[in-house]
């Protein structure tokens, strides 16, 4: 019977270790799932990846059904739309504006492993390092900074950590005074040019320095909002919240109203505190002025 008691005890620390290390999905609808990922990481897991749940069953998981995968502290995956279709990849740098990841997949029989750059609104492109002047100017035009150093070769296919690190902390009136520059490069109201906006001394219209406020000002309101979403504690939405935030920022910035179904997909992931759908009721006033 001790002896019995003894391996017993050995089998459930053992056991209780093993989970302790395990990998786990967090799905679409936020759910953070564990169990034991069954891939081979350097291998194509593009379109599914084997799991074993804790109770024992398993299951293949695609990338329409999961957000993230934890494999360990080297290889995380995530679901990223791509070629009209979702695909599993590497992750190799995120960030709010422009993320970094490696498309890990089958071609021509071989496994070849390509660099992808991506932003959170579905936009992305794959690098090569014999077009990335022109291909990834062209991608990041709406940071005229970032833009201009990549034409004038100040950016290489080496110097992507830098380049990352450089859009993301674009200046957020910058990429606005771009996008009215882009709007209005027909119309005689402005003259501003890229290389002006990159300045931050564009020179525009009274009705467009009004629309620059606005905007500014709707984006302080979404700041706000997303300081006060970090600040909650145990709400199981907070990182889905997060990127809503992020789809929603780069649809103001452009100019371009929010459509009900993100404001419905809001409202289904708030229900249930006063305070929150408040707060949310808030940005939403405030975004639709």
């Amino acid at each position: 019977m001790r002896i019995r008691f003894v391996i017993a005890t050995i089998i459930l620390f053992t056991t209780g270790f093993l989970y302790a290390q395990d990998q786990y999905i967090v799905k679409l609808n936020g759910d953070t799932v564990r169990g034991k990922l069954q891939i081979n990481p350097v291998r194509d897991n593009t379109r599914s990846m084997y799991f074993k749940h804790q109770d024992g069953s398993k299951e293949n998981i695609r990338p329409i059904r999961a957000s993230y995968v934890y494999y360990d502290e080297e290889y995380q995956f995530r679901s990223i739309p791509f070629n009209n279709q979702r695909v599993f990849m590497q992750v190799i740098k995120e960030d709010r504006n422009l993320s970094y990841y490696h498309y890990i997949h089958k071609r021509d029989n071989s496994i070849a492993t390509t660099k992808i750059l991506a932003k959170p609104n579905g936009e992305s492109v794959e690098l090569s390092a014999l077009s990335f002047r022109k291909q990834v100017a062209k991608f990041l035009d709406d940071c005229p900074a970032v833009e201009i150093r990549v034409e004038d070769r100040k950016y290489k296919y080496k110097d992507l950590d830098q380049l990352l690190e450089d859009y993301n902390n674009c200046d957020i009136q910058v990429v606005v005074a771009s996008m009215v520059e882009n709007n209005n490069r027909n119309s005689s109201a402005t003259t501003v040019t890229p290389a002006v906006a990159a300045s931050g001394t564009a020179v525009v219209s009274e009705e467009n320095v009004k629309a620059l406020s606005a905007k500014q000002t709707k984006l302080s309101q979404i700041d706000e909002y997303r300081n006060y979403i970090r600040g909650l504690e145990n709400f199981e939405h907070a990182r889905d919240v997060l990127e809503w935030l992020t789809d929603v920022e780069f649809r103001v910035a452009q100019g371009r109203e929010v459509p009900n179904y993100l404001w419905n997909s809001l409202n289904a992931m708030t229900s249930g505190n006063q305070e929150l759908v408040a707060k949310s009721n808030q940005l939403k006033t405030a975004l639709e002025d």
